[in-house]
């Protein structure tokens, strides 16, 4: 909801469930949930892309290096030449490449 609502709940879920997307859980070792992800692979006109579609959690410091890691292996894995995340306010401190860009800003207006 914080992030606009482009992307319903009921969509990630189909899109994980149609094998379009894949859901990242991060947990502790008592099986806690402390945040989750959602990635797809998607075409683009300049090579293929690891695309976040959702991520949301608490404490954020405590796991997204664990999370972003795991991302960027399967993002390799995958044949992806670049990942795409949405910029999040106040996630840039969480990545620790130098090489991040912000490429677009999305603008809405209510009707």
């Amino acid at each position: 909801m914080k992030s606009g609502g482009q992307l319903s709940a009921g969509y990630l879920w189909q899109e994980c469930r149609g094998d379009r997307a894949f859901l990242y859980i991060v947990h502790d070792e008592d099986g806690r949930l402390h945040g989750s992800a959602v990635f797809a692979f998607r075409e683009w006109p300049s090579g293929l892309r690891y695309v976040g579609l959702g991520l949301c959690g608490l404490n954020a410091s405590d796991w997204f290096e664990i999370l972003h890691n795991k991302v960027r292996e399967d993002a390799r894995m995958g044949g992806a030449v670049a990942i795409v995340d949405a910029a999040r306010p106040g996630m840039r401190k969480f990545y620790k490449a130098k090489t991040i860009k912000m490429i677009q800003v999305v603008y809405e207006e209510r009707l």
